[in-house]
């Protein structure tokens, strides 16, 4: 039960308000403590191999929406590709996959069999995030000569 913001902390059985949201489970002090404990037990193996199984996913992912390639100035390396939703339904669809995207998106959608879907295509990140700021691609523009 909290009390004008103050929580019990279950793991330290301590009243406190030094939560990191609202609906946090642990104490800041208990989650950082938890976190780090969790992530060791896991041991190197098993991280390697989710963070392996993630790549994959993402890997598969841009081949088969855009030929792991920009649609607009053909970057290629696939740090720097991610999926670009022309209609701008991009946060839609993660609520439709049940993911706020990131790898679990491409892992969502490896599940999924990559379903087609209408206006889904490759970019990278600067071409994804200028389309809707403005209205096109810095690639795109023309210099004026000064």
């Amino acid at each position: 039960m909290a009390l004008g913001g103050i929580k019990l902390c279950p793991r330290c059985k301590n009243w406190t308000k030094d939560f990191y949201r609202w609906k946090s489970t642990y104490c800041v002090s208990c989650q950082k403590e938890y976190q780090r404990e969790r992530y060791e037990s896991l041991g190197k193996r098993h991280r390697w191999t989710y963070a392996n199984g993630q790549l994959k996913a993402k890997l598969e992912g841009l081949y088969h929406y855009g030929d792991s390639t920009c649609y607009c100035c053909g970057e290629t390396n696939p740090s720097f590709l991610t999926a670009d939703h022309l209609e701008e339904n991009g946060s839609e669809h993660r609520r439709q996959l049940g993911t706020k995207g990131g790898a679990e998106f491409w892992l969502k959608l490896k599940q999924a069999g990559f379903p087609d879907v209408p206006g889904l295509r490759v970019a990278c990140f600067n071409c994804n995030m200028s389309r809707p700021k403005w209205g096109t691609c810095p690639h795109k523009w023309e210099v004026e000569d000064s």
